[in-house]
């Protein structure tokens, strides 16, 4: 059976590429949404918080929006189906 994405869910390989396509896709739209939000120059999850423990001195808003232009973020995304079936 295929549901109506046309992927048979029912062999371990099936499973593993569709698990494959899901970090792949998920990687991206979080490396997209990160650009967006460095290109804004915004922090809204804190990431320069953990830099500005270790600076000594007084740390400013413009220091925080040149540290996320900066930033170089790697992403990884490893999902795991542990069953499949229909959600109601």
């Amino acid at each position: 059976y295929k549901g109506k994405g046309g992927i048979n869910l029912f062999t371990v390989e099936s499973i593993s590429n569709l698990e494959k396509d899901v970090n792949k896709q998920l990687e991206q739209d979080i490396v997209d949404f990160l650009e967006r939000l460095y290109k804004a120059e915004v922090d809204p999850a804190g990431l320069s918080e953990e830099f500005r423990i270790y600076y000594h001195g007084k740390w400013t808003m413009k220091k925080t929006r040149a540290l996320i232009s900066k930033l170089d973020v790697k992403v990884h995304v490893e999902t795991s189906i542990i069953s499949t079936g229909t959600l109601k």
